[in-house]
């Protein structure tokens, strides 16, 4: 009976010598989630723990420094993972837009017309290819999907040239800048290495007008410079009979 006591007793004390080690090496921060907007910084405030160190599981969207202050980029969401060696903690960082020019289109390269058709509702001209929504917002006078082999192929949005302003507080709070080409214009990406990169943006002056084109990233350098220009003559067609 005694020897079933003390064992008993032993492994208790175990039990909780065990748990007051793990307490001593756990992490609590004074925060979970975190709001920031495009270029704002935050501190990460830690409670509890040492010898600390912090990664960013999306550097697209937030960096953070080895003394934990975190650097908002682009819009989106992503995860600041602090840790010892031994335990973890997250904070999850979401990066708000405060430009809402127009709502951003469809970016899923998968997507059906059926799918798009389901979220737009019925459009306002159509064709084999492309499928059109007028009076997309305030800013732009239309939205405009292109298919392939019944699977979106790009989309484009028409904004009018007196926001030309609002539109680059827009695309630069949502996109890394590439490149300014004479042929397609300012060009932007959504990623910070080739292989996070799923789509590439396109901005150029058409009239009264800037065409943002999106496109998904593809390695083949002619086949997305073809599938832009197509967008864009499509835009042309478009825009005079606006003009009509």
């Amino acid at each position: 009976m005694k020897k079933s006591t003390f064992l008993w007793i032993a492994i208790i004390v175990s039990v909780f010598v065990g748990c007051s080690k793990d307490d001593g090496n756990s992490i609590k921060l004074s925060l979970t989630e975190k709001t920031l907007h495009f270029g704002e910084e935050y501190q990460i405030e830690v409670e509890e723990g040492s010898n600390l160190t912090f990664i960013s599981a999306n550097e697209y969207h937030a960096v953070v420094s080895d003394t934990g202050l975190v650097s908002a980029l682009f819009v989106g969401e992503t995860n600041i993972i602090v840790s010892n060696g031994e335990s973890s903690a997250t904070l999850r960082i979401i990066v708000a837009p405060q430009s809402n020019l127009y709502k951003e289109p469809c970016l899923d390269w998968e997507a059906s017309r059926e799918t798009i058709i389901e979220q737009y509702g019925t459009p306002d001209s159509s064709d084999g290819k492309t499928i059109s929504y007028t009076d997309y917002s305030t800013a732009a006078d239309l939205l405009s999907y292109m298919f392939e082999n019944d699977r979106l192929k790009g989309a484009g949005v028409l904004v009018k040239s007196k926001y030309v302003v609002e539109l680059a507080e827009y695309l630069a709070e949502r996109y890394l800048p590439l490149a300014d080409t004479e042929e397609a214009g300012y060009v932007f990406v959504n990623g910070v290495t080739p292989e996070s990169i799923t789509t590439i943006v396109s901005v150029q002056t058409l009239g009264n007008y800037f065409t943002v084109i999106y496109l998904p990233y593809s390695s083949d350098k002619t086949r997305s410079e073809s599938d832009a220009l197509e967008i864009f003559d499509h835009f042309e067609n478009l825009v005079e009979r606006i003009d009509k």
